[in-house]
């Protein structure tokens, strides 16, 4: 795969949410133009400046086996049909700009409720992570009849 994005977008750089094994896979278009879309809403509603962080983007299918693994053995819940091997999900924190120029966290519940209402993916995880106090969001673009997955 390409170490570089087919689309230039304002957020993020051309290799960012690459597989961290080194493979060089990368987080597909759509999921980053639609994540970039949700920095776009995020602004225009908090009438701020607002960036997306990745944490976690494109994951090959043996990277995700160890990814599994580990949260197994940490006794957490896996997925049995991960969206990051088909390069179709990023996991991000997203971060506002105050009057004074320093950049705080938006909470994932404001993040996680505008993405569903967006339309523009297809699964929004953020329940979970609420639970275990990290505040993260999982956003993907998997088609499911309309419908949004949330946990």
């Amino acid at each position: 795969m390409s170490d570089r994005r087919q689309v230039d977008l304002p957020n993020f750089s051309n290799s960012e949410g690459a597989c961290p094994c080194g493979c060089h896979e990368l987080p597909g278009d759509e999921v980053m133009i639609c994540a970039q879309a949700l920095v776009f809403a995020l602004s225009r509603k908090l009438g701020k400046r607002v960036q997306c962080r990745l944490s976690c983007g494109a994951r090959c299918h043996k990277h995700d086996a160890d990814v599994q693994a580990i949260e197994a053995a940490a006794g957490r819940e896996t997925s049995t049909d991960s969206q990051h091997p088909k390069l179709a999900a990023v996991d991000c924190t997203f971060w506002a700009q105050d009057e004074c120029g320093a950049w705080h966290q938006i909470d994932n519940t404001t993040v996680a409720l505008l993405a569903i209402s967006s339309g523009l993916f297809g699964g929004v995880g953020y329940l979970r992570y609420l639970k275990n106090r990290v505040n993260l969001v999982h956003l993907d673009v998997r088609h499911a009849g309309g419908t949004v997955a949330t946990w």
